[in-house]
């Protein structure tokens, strides 16, 4: 057993070390759209404004912040995969590179949630516009109580007619 369990375990640092340096910038990448999608869908959850806004609007939002949100993942994934090749290649960092390298890796998290929260708001502009030129799902799903009409409450559905003007209830 105790062979079988540092030869998996040497299987999984060989994989992830594989990983680590081919794919590095596209799992940071999809890392840090899934936080910026993710932070931006929860974050209208929370707060109740799903309720109010149309599908389209909050897929709109949740685009704009994921795509923003995969840049940062991106470059922290360039970060570790420049790491893993100076490693191999024998480069010695001094170490203010390698304080520089494991700041920028460990900083893309918090950095997409950072751009992930201006691409939410980049996606509810392109939301709004469309939702002024009518393209279905994008307005918003509640009542605006400065609209004129726009209550349904009986004394804002009371409409006086031009005949009766300067008539009262009681003189009909």
């Amino acid at each position: 057993m105790g062979r079988m369990g540092n030869r998996i375990r040497e299987t999984g640092e060989q994989l992830s070390g594989a990983l680590a340096g081919k794919y590095a910038p596209l799992i940071g990448a999809l890392g840090g759209a899934a936080i910026g999608a993710g932070g931006s869908v929860l974050g209208n959850v929370v707060t109740g404004q799903a309720d109010e806004k149309g599908p389209g609007r909050i897929a709109l939002e949740a685009l704009g912040a994921g795509g923003l949100g995969a840049l940062p993942g991106f470059a922290g994934g360039r970060l570790a995969k420049q790491q893993q090749v100076l490693k191999k290649t024998g480069v010695a960092l001094s170490p203010l590179e390698k304080a520089l390298y494991t700041a920028g890796q460990a900083s893309a998290p918090l950095s997409s949630v950072t751009y992930g929260g201006l691409g939410g708001l980049i996606g509810g502009g392109i939301a709004n516009t469309a939702g002024m030129v009518g393209v279905p799902g994008m307005q918003s799903n509640y009542i605006d109580p400065e609209s004129y009409g726009s209550s349904n409450s009986p004394g804002a559905r009371y409409k006086q007619t031009t005949g009766t003007a300067g008539i009262s209830n009681y003189q009909r």
